[in-house]
């Protein structure tokens, strides 16, 4: 569900200033949220524009399955756009898990 390396590196970070850690992952999460909810609306072009930066903010809160969704997404898009709605479907459930998961590490901070 997270990355455990980039995990050691936020709790690093934190260190210091933990408070900063937490705004980040908070502000992940709250965009992420925003963002999802409008994919059924979205053009193949924006969806793939959106996945892409998700992608990577994702990654770099220690997100590990959803940004791996997110990309299986965009291959999707190019390659076998029938897998789309498959794909979608599993993102509401990932986000939570994810959200769940990355409150929990933001607490130990």
């Amino acid at each position: 569900m997270l990355n455990e390396e980039i995990l050691e590196q936020l709790r690093f970070l934190g260190e210091d200033d933990p408070e900063f850690v937490r705004d980040m992952i908070r502000s992940f999460l709250k965009e992420a949220d925003e963002k999802i909810k409008t994919f059924g609306n979205c053009t193949p072009e924006e969806l793939e524009r959106l996945c892409h930066k998700l992608q990577g903010a994702g990654a770099n809160v220690g997100a590990q399955a959803l940004p791996e969704l997110f990309q299986q997404i965009r291959t999707a898009l190019k390659s076998e756009p029938a897998r789309i709605p498959e794909l979608l479907e599993r993102l509401p459930s990932l986000f939570e898990q994810t959200q769940k998961a990355l409150l929990e590490f933001s607490a130990t901070l």
